[in-house]
């Protein structure tokens, strides 16, 4: 029988090797998230943490770690790649369950969870209302567009990046979606923010340093904004602007470039794979709205067990 609890300091170093045995499956097929850890640190983390643990036969069988972000409007919950693991679906319904209570509990309204680009973690979590809504990848190089207009310039911003920024929001987001890590001011001098103009701007691309994160590069930058003018579109501006921008950030240290786009978008899925971004995590949200209990299904589809007996 599988029964969860809250964690306990004699937990953690089991907890450790669940997350590292994750971290390191999740690199066999998606090279560029990054498996390596500090297991000091880890441990340092896990027991200033709280987190639930699913426990069969006196063993640890998942655990579900996960954040609150309250913005005083829609408070929610944030599970990261090394927030969730599992052996089996029964022990995916059980951790849930027990963790939707408590955070219904306190206000929240959404709930989003990290996994691995990977069609059998996405399908475990659907029968709980998970859908994926936010797809990340990770570019490796950027080739410039051949035919971009001549007469269309690219710089870096200066004082003019914040009102750059607000144009941005009119047009459509090429690289829609919100990370827990965005910060809050546009002016923050960590962002490097680019523009394309002729006698007016036309595109707007904005990157900064993403904060320390388990399953993530050291040394990678978020590119959090991608705006093109809807009449620019399909001239090679996007792809020029973006260009620009990785060059000056990995002269700024930038040894990787993440970027999160809206999966249901066709425009921006097929923007971000023709400039070669290798898809690595998803977003899977699911909205906790109501006050009663979910109605979970008796067996929940989930991913084959992994020759270690299991999954995450």
């Amino acid at each position: 029988m599988t029964h969860v609890r809250r964690s306990r300091a004699r937990d953690h170093v089991e907890v450790a090797s669940r997350i590292a045995a994750r971290l390191r499956r999740a690199r066999r097929t998606r090279p560029s998230i990054d498996d390596s850890l500090d297991g000091d640190r880890l441990l340092g983390d896990l027991a200033v943490t709280p987190y639930w643990v699913a426990v069969r036969r006196r063993r640890i069988v998942g655990h579900l770690a996960g954040q609150l972000l309250d913005d005083g409007i829609s408070p929610a919950y944030w599970v990261g790649l090394d927030g969730l693991s599992y052996d089996d679906p029964t022990v995916l319904e059980k951790i849930l369950a027990r963790a939707v209570r408590a955070v219904r509990r306190r206000g929240v309204v959404d709930w989003h969870v990290t996994v691995p680009d990977d069609a059998r973690e996405i399908a475990a979590l659907a029968p709980y209302g998970f859908t994926p809504t936010q797809r990340l990848g990770t570019l490796s190089r950027v080739v410039p567009e051949r035919g971009a207009p001549p007469d269309v310039r690219y710089r870096r911003a200066g004082a003019d990046a914040e009102s750059l920024l607000a144009r941005a929001s009119d047009l459509v987001d090429l690289a829609r979606g919100v990370h827990p890590t965005a910060p809050a001011e546009p002016l923050d001098p960590t962002i490097l923010t680019w523009v394309a103009e002729t006698d007016r701007p036309l595109g707007v691309a904005a990157a900064f340093p993403r904060l320390d994160q388990r399953g993530v590069r050291p040394g990678t930058w978020h590119l959090t904004t991608v705006a093109v003018e809807p009449a620019t579109r399909r001239r090679g501006v996007g792809r020029a602007l973006v260009t620009a921008l990785v060059e000056d950030a990995r002269r700024h240290g930038a040894r990787a470039i993440d970027v999160t786009w809206d999966p249901t978008d066709a425009t921006a899925s097929s923007f971000w794979r023709a400039l070669g971004v290798e898809e690595t995590t998803v977003v899977a949200s699911a909205a906790l709205a109501t006050p009663a209990a979910p109605r979970w299904p008796r067996r929940a589809p989930g991913p084959p067990a992994s020759p270690a007996g299991r999954n995450g």
